[in-house]
């Protein structure tokens, strides 16, 4: 039984090594395709990548920040911030590129003069703000932004002292700002 177990293990970790080399090259091969000029065969490879259930989850998030990048360009926001939105909630997702997703989202939907209005948008930026790891500052001072356009000063100086007190050192950045 244990050698019956050993192959089995053997043969998943093999699958699962040529899955994710195989994603891999076609993520590779849309850079290229980026650099030569061919956007819309990256964007092809991209959304391949990104709606396939069966992509690695390295590997699909970082083809998904690429693909809504791409839509972003194209003046698709929505569309851009739902890609967003998952990587950020993806839980197999490394926390730095969930924290950039997450971040991206946020700074779409407030410059969106439209979605920057809409009430829930305070909640989602909390939301975010409390799963976030590196870029949690970042988040905190889109945050500050926010409720500084909505008139709301002393919550938006509130959270701007936060940074500035924060030992933290990825706020270190924001506060030579």
């Amino acid at each position: 039984i244990f050698l019956f177990v050993t192959i089995i293990a053997i043969v998943v970790s093999a699958r699962k090594s040529a899955k994710i080399s195989e994603f891999s090259a076609m993520l590779h091969q849309t850079l290229i395709d980026e650099q030569t000029g061919e956007i819309d065969e990256a964007k092809s490879g991209l959304k391949a990548i990104y709606e396939n259930k069966s992509s690695p989850s390295g590997v699909k998030a970082l083809a998904s920040l690429r693909y809504a990048a791409l839509l972003f360009d194209e003046g698709k926001n929505l569309e851009a911030v739902k890609i967003y939105e998952e990587v950020n909630k993806c839980h197999s997702c490394n926390s730095y590129v969930r924290d950039v997703a997450g971040l991206l989202e946020i700074k779409i939907l407030m410059s969106d003069e439209q979605e920057s209005k809409k009430e829930d948008l305070l909640k989602r930026i909390k939301m975010i703000e409390s799963s976030a790891k590196s870029l949690k500052y970042h988040v905190s001072e889109q945050r500050a932004l926010l409720e500084m356009k909505n008139n709301n000063l002393a919550e938006s100086y509130r959270i701007f002292d936060l940074i500035l007190r924060s030992p933290n050192k990825s706020a270190a950045a924001l506060k030579e700002r």
